[in-house]
């Protein structure tokens, strides 16, 4: 079981959704990020709410340091 909330970098992708299902599925509020698939990261966030859980999708750049912590800034006061 796990509680509060995780963040998870490319959550609308094969692994990084199954990813976020699972920790749904045993308690968790995600915040995921996608590259450029809006739809499938929507995807993943119905199945989390669907679990009972919060979900917060962005789009972020990986490779772009400030773009990084201000997903993880809002990702916080999004989904704690």
């Amino acid at each position: 079981f796990v509680s509060g909330a995780a963040i998870v970098a490319g959550g609308s992708g094969g692994i990084g959704a199954a990813v976020c299902r699972r920790l749904a599925e045993t308690g968790a509020d995600i915040a995921l990020t996608y590259h450029r698939n809006k739809d499938k990261a929507q995807d993943v966030q119905r199945s989390v709410e669907a679990a009972g859980r919060r979900a917060s999708i962005a789009p972020v750049d990986l490779a772009d340091a400030g773009a990084v912590q201000r997903f993880v800034a809002e990702a916080a006061g999004a989904v704690g």
